[in-house]
């Protein structure tokens, strides 16, 4: 499964078009090798619906990810992290497509799943707070967006150091 890391390594470097193409390549054969409702695959799945909301292709997003989310409770327990991976990249391709209620609540579950199931302080819940802030924003609710995404940015030094990604994300998002 070295395929994987690759695809991700492609994205990061601007090779879009191989990073898609290798993605779909791990896809197709995890899934004969594993079945579709493995969680392995689902972390392929994932991982993919992530990498297309980088690219903004909305719909297909959040179609991978309620294909992982389709596994919850079967071969996928609620507390798998690919849950709460799924439903934060659900919640924000619903913000960009305008399905606010749609994409709180899906952003609601994953930070509440996430602070559920992570240890206190873990960098993950602050990412959590700081994109549920950002819709926050899109629906005009002020006051609730400066109270998650200014304590969520100072959690995200801490755990990440300053020059992290989640560090840059959460600082574009206060702004």
């Amino acid at each position: 499964a070295m395929l994987s890391p690759y695809a991700v390594v492609l994205e990061r470097s601007g090779k879009i078009a191989q990073a898609d193409s290798t993605y779909r390549q791990v896809l197709a054969m995890r899934a004969k090798l594993l079945g579709e409702e493995h969680p392995e695959y689902a972390w392929t799945m994932f991982n993919y619906a992530d990498f297309l909301l980088n690219q903004k292709r909305y719909a297909e997003s959040a179609a991978w990810a309620r294909k992982v989310l389709r596994l919850r409770g079967r071969t996928l327990p609620a507390t798998h992290m690919a849950v709460s991976t799924a439903l934060k990249v659900l919640g924000q391709a619903l913000d960009a497509m305008d399905s606010l209620p749609a994409a709180e609540s899906c952003l609601r579950e994953s930070l509440a799943l996430r602070r559920e199931t992570l240890p206190e302080g873990h960098w993950l819940i602050a990412s959590s707070e700081s994109i549920l802030g950002a819709h926050f924003i899109l629906v005009r609710r002020f006051e609730a967006a400066e109270a998650l995404l200014v304590p969520a940015e100072r959690k995200l030094v801490a755990a990440r150091g300053d020059g992290a990604p989640a560090v840059a994300d959460a600082r574009a998002r206060l702004v």
